[in-house]
């Protein structure tokens, strides 16, 4: 083998002269020693695949006996690289032994291209890293997760594994690190995954529907992962008001909410009963009594609806409307009696 030229690329890098084509040198001649038959030239790198290039002179120990290293030192002692062999049946020889190796079968081609690029570039592979991290703080930021810690990890996974050409792939592994904490304003998430959360605790609470914080929270995991979509989460929510509420059925499977459609009927309560409206909730039984109390269990009119509430002891006894009311019906006795008179004296 010739003498050092420092003017020849030898790690296939496109950066002759340097450390790293020093020691790809000294590789390739220990190599040559043992070969057999003459060999005149040294390998071209250039003729070889580009991702292949930076991971010739690496004895992956993933893979013992079955990397491209082995492969690339069996064809040098084969002379696959002598320019008459490499343009006739070298190249062949040399690319069905890459496909033939463990490492090329359990190494995905997004993950050959940058280990390549890892091994010969590392400025460029520093680049690549940078904007993955940069696309994942984003990802981080909008949906909620917290992944400071392993960022660098999940870069570079996201450059191995193709990410940016599999979004669920990366939502998939990105949810196991959803931010989950008190935030102060009632949720316990952050980003896309505390509004998915407030989106289902307000439509229970508006359908009159209890689900526990592990549903919600199991909820919001699901969704950030992809095993599941909010549509889903607020149909069986809807499913559940519109099983508590049959006489709205239809109308809250078709997206409206409990709430709104017995708002005419709190109103009732409220004034009846002198109540906040605001403090009645779905569950009340006065309200109930309302909703299922007409004719099969209909919604009773809001006139009929009064004069039941007016017929319970609580209005007479808890209202100044009703204490009033019993009152006057009291004077109204003592003057048939003649106890008073009607200008209201003994």
């Amino acid at each position: 083998m010739a003498k050092f030229n420092p003017d020849k690329d030898y790690d296939g890098d496109g950066k002759p002269g340097t450390k790293k084509d020093k020691r790809a040198y000294k590789e390739q001649k220990a190599a040559l020693e043992d070969r057999p038959g003459a060999m005149d030239k040294d390998v071209d790198y250039s003729t070889l695949p580009e991702w292949l290039r930076g991971l010739l002179t690496v004895d992956n120990p993933m893979y013992p006996g079955s990397n491209y290293y082995t492969v690339f030192q069996e064809g040098v002692k084969q002379g696959w690289f002598v320019p008459e062999v490499w343009a006739g049946q070298g190249k062949e020889n040399f690319t069905n032994a890459i496909f033939e190796t463990d490492e090329y079968k359990n190494t995905a081609a997004t993950a050959r291209k940058y280990l390549a690029m890892q091994a010969s570039d590392p400025a460029s592979w520093q680049v690549e890293l940078d904007n993955a991290k940069a696309v994942l703080q984003r990802e981080a930021v909008a949906k909620g997760y917290n992944i400071d810690g392993n960022l660098d990890v999940l870069a570079e996974q996201y450059l191995m594994d193709g990410w940016a050409s599999k979004p669920e792939m990366m939502q998939s592994v990105l949810s196991q690190y959803t931010r989950e904490e008190a935030t102060g304003d009632g949720s316990d998430f952050f980003g896309a995954a505390g509004d998915y959360e407030q989106q289902l605790k307000t439509l229970a609470r508006e359908n009159g529907v209890q689900m526990s914080e592990g549903y919600f929270s199991g909820a919001v995991n699901a969704i950030n992962s992809g095993l599941g979509n909010i549509e889903d989460y607020q149909r069986e929510i809807r499913e559940q008001a519109a099983s508590a509420f049959p006489m709205y059925k239809d109308r809250v499977l078709n997206g409206e909410n409990v709430m709104d459609l017995v708002s005419p009927y709190m109103r009732v309560l409220a004034d009846t009963y002198e109540m906040d409206m605001n403090q009645i909730n779905l569950g009340d039984d006065f309200l109930r009594m309302g909703l299922d109390g007409g004719e099969g269990g209909a919604p009773m009119s809001l006139w009929d609806y009064k004069t039941k509430l007016r017929e319970q002891p609580y209005w007479i006894n808890n209202t100044q409307q009703g204490r009033d009311k019993m009152v006057d019906v009291g004077s109204q006795i003592l003057r048939k009696m003649g106890i008073i008179s009607n200008g209201g004296t003994y």
